[in-house]
């Protein structure tokens, strides 16, 4: 399962799990989007109600043809409520083995004040839990520490 919340993170945990992770013959991709009042997904869109969920299917449309493209089998799934706790329902619900979700890489600071789904999701899931960070920007030649 792979939650995806319209993040360029997302995406690219949504590509890493169907391009390098090894996955069993038969495996299906569950790509879902949590919308919440919180505006924590999509949050950059000046979108509400119906609009933010039209938005969010076609994101999620896009991504399943693009992984499909790729050869990779995958459903979609919008559901409403708390990310956290919807995405680790969702888990539940499909008797998922593996979770695999995007960081947005909160500083300490805004994690402690803001909380993070992905914290969350890490110390409440029913199964494993795969966070992916994204490489950070650096200049050409720039080594990473």
């Amino acid at each position: 399962m792979v939650a995806v919340d319209g993040s360029p993170d997302a995406t690219e945990a949504a590509l890493f799990a169907a391009t390098i992770l090894p996955r069993p013959s038969g495996c299906r991709l569950h790509l879902v989007t949590v919308l919440s009042e919180k505006k924590d997904t999509f949050d950059e869109l000046p979108l509400t109600g119906a609009d933010e969920t039209r938005c969010a299917e076609e994101v999620l449309s896009d991504l399943q043809t693009e992984l499909e493209s790729r050869g990779v089998k995958a459903t979609t799934q919008v559901v409403h409520d708390d990310p956290a706790t919807e995405i680790i329902a969702v888990a539940q619900q499909l008797d998922a083995g593996l979770i695999v979700v995007g960081s947005r890489g909160l500083s300490p600071v805004e994690r402690l004040f803001l909380g993070s789904v992905s914290d969350r999701v890490l110390w409440h899931a029913p199964c494993s839990v795969l966070v992916c960070r994204t490489a950070p920007e650096r200049g050409e030649g720039e080594l990473l520490p």
